[in-house]
Order: structure tokens, then sequence, then C-alpha cells
């Protein structure tokens, strides 16, 4: 079918019959198709039936008032001994039928206009671009260009060493210099949204058969999708215009593009925005407290020491060896459970090496779990730096550390 988008199918040998579907898109192979479609497509194209002979003999220089000097469409019958025919259609008839000609024929036809029509289908009508059915929970892998910057995310498994257990999640690998624990809450949220915004057939038109390299689909947008029944990727690409990018289902267990097509900028624009912030775990730390043994608070000069009470007290902790009041410990307890990342630090803006205004580190009761310390550095007006070990990533509201720090300093004056 040669037209605005040439379309080839291709039977495959008769020995093959015995697959799913006999026909494939030539310049597309790995593409679905919508076998319905197709069906109808090759039927017309088989049985072309003329309604009515308009003129017998036509000579080149009349073809035009037919529309056949310029066909809309031409049709293409290849048989298995290697002879072909060729129909042109031309202007559509005042009664809704297509003048048509056979190559090697002077005759001018008229054929149905549902045949017609069928016959100059694009490849949008026979691929199938309706994206599987996926759940956010068997997403492997996001990695996510656009114009914020680069994130990506795995789900892997990794030691929880304020749980002491193994468990799996989302680990945010880029942009940063260490893997940073990721929110599974909010990843899957944002998996979520866009699942919902990929409903339906995704594509508004197929773009070419192999990709170009300019269309970025080496470096944009892959969402990874992987469990029991299927494995295959979504990789979005660069825009092709104002209101759509380039897009391609990949079928990962052979890395063939089922189709290259063009996808709207809505249905990415959960995507266009996206920060790793977004994704973070946004708790400065999670400690199991039945694992904690002692909690060391530093301030500029001084270290405070934060044990559960001993012996047989109704009081839960102690705080430098002085019993707390209940209402004291749930104060310095719940301030510490806020601190909370509020935004990504400037690069450079802070250095391992500087001093923090407040520690804090937790030894748990178990020797072999390590400890687990964070940090908080001078860094802007309203905010501190976050270091947690060799990572140094986020910052705080400035506010939050520095009621921990004035409730230390009133703690300790009463004794």
């Amino acid at each position: 079918l040669q037209h605005a988008r040439p379309l080839r199918l291709e039977r495959r040998p008769l020995l093959q019959d015995d697959v799913d579907f006999p026909w494939v898109y030539t310049d597309a192979p790995a593409a679905r198709l919508r076998h319905e479609r197709v069906m109808e497509i090759v039927q017309a194209a088989t049985d072309v039936r003329s309604l009515r002979v308009i003129d017998e003999q036509v000579a080149e220089a009349e073809l035009s008032i037919y529309g056949l000097d310029r066909p809309r469409g031409r049709v293409v019958v290849t048989l298995l001994d290697g002879s072909s025919r060729s129909l042109f259609l031309g202007s559509v008839t005042p009664n809704g039928n297509s003048y048509a000609r056979v190559t090697g024929e002077a005759a001018v036809h008229t054929i149905s206009g549902t045949a017609a029509f069928l016959l100059l289908n694009s490849p949008a009508d026979i691929v199938d671009l309706t994206l599987p059915t996926f759940d956010p929970f068997a997403v492997r892998s996001l990695r996510v260009r656009n114009e914020v910057g680069e994130v990506s995310v795995s789900f892997e498994a990794f030691h929880d060493a304020s749980q002491d257990a193994e468990r799996a999640g989302y680990v945010i690998t880029g942009p940063y210099d260490v893997p940073v624990v990721a929110s599974d809450d909010a990843v899957v949220k944002v998996l979520e949204r866009f699942r919902e915004s990929l409903t339906g057939d995704i594509a508004d038109g197929v773009a070419a058969a192999a990709a170009d390299p300019q269309w970025g689909l080496d470096s944009g947008f892959e969402l990874a999708v992987q469990d029991i029944d299927q494995t295959w990727r979504l990789v979005v690409g660069d825009r092709a215009d104002d209101t759509h990018r380039y897009a391609a289902l990949v079928d990962s267990a052979d890395g063939q593009r089922r189709a290259t097509f063009l996808l709207g900028n809505s249905r990415v624009a959960v995507l266009n925005r996206l920060r790793p912030l977004d994704m973070v775990d946004q708790r400065v730390a999670v400690v199991d407290e039945r694992l904690v043994d002692e909690l060391v608070l530093s301030t500029v000069g001084k270290r405070h020491r934060l044990r559960p009470a001993q012996g047989d007290t109704l009081l839960g902790y102690e705080l430098d060896g002085r019993p707390l009041s209940d209402l004291e410990a749930a104060e310095l307890l719940d301030l510490i459970a806020a601190l909370s990342i509020e935004s990504e630090l400037q690069p450079f803006a802070v250095g391992q090496t500087d001093s923090p205004v407040l520690g804090l580190l937790w030894r748990l009761s178990k020797a072999e779990l390590p400890q687990l310390e964070v940090d908080f550095l001078p860094y802007k007006r309203q905010q501190y730096a976050l270091r947690r070990g060799a990572e140094l990533h986020f910052a705080v509201d400035r506010r939050a550390v520095d009621a921990i720090v004035a409730l230390l300093a009133r703690l300790s004056a009463s004794d």
C-alpha cells in the first residue's frame, strides 16, 4: 500500500503458518499487529471487484479527470510465483466510491468506497500500540532524562541496617554519586499516574520502522517492566513536534522494537517534570526503636546520651543519666522523627569536613549491625545540609534542627 505513509505487509513462508499470525509488517517485523484489521486489508487487496467500467480506453492525458494522474494510493499484490499486479486508486466518485485502474490496462473502473478506505490504511491503523497493562509493583527500573535533569531508579534487594533485615525496594542510582533509598510509596505513585496516562491506544501515529538516532530513544525516558508474564520496555525520546514525542515499545527479551510511534506530550507529563527529590524517602532516618541501645546527640562542644531507662521505672528514657518525664522524652523523640528532607543541595556548596551543628548517632543493640549516623552542617540561612555517611545531597529545614538543639540545652540546664 503506497500513499502518504507506505505500508508493506509480507506473508511468512507457508511452512510457518503454524505461528500465531502469518502476516508481518515488513518495516517493523517485531510489531504486534491488529489481526482483524490486517485481514480486512488483505481481503480487500486480493478481491477487488469492479462496480462499473467508466471508460474502456482512457488516454494518459485524460487520467487527471479521475485523479489517476496522481493517485491517492497504489496497491501492489505479489504472488508466490513472483508475479505482481498494481491497482491505482484515484479520486472519490460523487456517490462515495473510488475510481481505480489496474496497471497494464487502459480501462478505468469504480470500486467500493469501503474497499478503497481499507486499502488506504496507514501503519498506525494496523499496528497494535496498546500498552500492556502493568502492575507498578512489577516495574524493575525507571530512567528519566527531562528538562529538570536525569534520574535512574531500580528495584533491588539490599540490607536494611535500621531493621536488621534483607528487603527489596527502590533505590535511586542516579544522579547521586552513591545510591539513595527511595520512597517505595512515592515511586509507585508516579508509576500509577504514568499508567493512567497510557490507557488505551497510546499512539497518535507510527513514526517510522527504523529509529533515527536523532530521536533520542537511547537516552530519553525508559520504563522497564518485568514480571512472570511479560518483559518489555517503553522508551520515550525527544520531541517530534510541539505536541508529540518519539517513542518505542521494545521487547526486552530480544531487544527488538515492536514499533516506533508518536506519543502525545500529555501522556508523559508526569515524567517530564519528575525530579529525583520527588522519589527520595523524605525521612532523615528510619530506625527500629527496638534495636536502639543508645542515641548520641552531639551539639557544638557537648555530647548527650539518650538511653532507655534502666531498672524498675515507669519512665521510658534518661538523658545523660537523668530520667526524662514522658512529656520531655516524647517532645525530643517527636522532633527527631519529624526531621525530613526539604531540598537538594547545590553542587559543592558544602564540604564533607565541615563541622556539624548537630549530630545523631544511633548505637544499635546488636554489635554486628553498623551504627546509623547523620550530621547537620551549616548551609543556607534557612537550611542545614544533611550528611549521612558518604551521602551529602540534601538539605533540611534549619528551624527543625535548631529546635532539637534548643531542647537539649533546656533539658541539660534543668539537671
